[in-house]
């Protein structure tokens, strides 16, 4: 479990590096604040389209098997 949670760690820390760019000694510019805000609510809406209309693999819909 440590070995996932490290691995979890270095994910976040590379998909999100904003909030740790302070503690490494990099400025943060607002406007780029702005624009990664941006790029991430247009990315993300495939996903939670993906996420919304997913089929969980159910037998609701499926046809019998004879």
């Amino acid at each position: 479990m440590e070995d996932a949670s490290f691995l979890i760690g270095i994910w976040i820390v590379i998909v999100f590096p904003i909030p740790f760019l302070p503690a490494w000694g990099y400025p943060i510019d607002p406007s780029s604040l702005r624009t990664l805000t941006i790029i991430t609510a247009i990315t993300s809406i495939p996903f939670v389209l993906l996420a919304i209309f997913i089929n969980d693999g159910s037998s609701k819909n499926r046809m019998p098997d004879f």
